[in-house]
């Protein structure tokens, strides 16, 4: 099928697909190091406001 744009909707759901699916792998092979990088980023989060607040008192 293709669209009026002239866009194939099975390559597209395909590509859509393929993506889906190796986005998959990696986030489950890959599970750790994303728990330790959400980790970092809360940590950012909760303690640079408050080294920011400190130095204006």
């Amino acid at each position: 099928m293709i669209l009026s744009s002239g866009v194939d909707v099975r390559k597209l759901v395909r590509r859509v697909r393929s993506w889906s699916d190796y986005a998959w792998y990696l986030a489950v092979r890959e599970w750790p190091l994303l728990v330790v990088a959400l980790g970092v980023l809360l940590g950012a989060v909760v303690v640079l406001p408050v080294a920011v607040g400190s130095c204006w008192r």
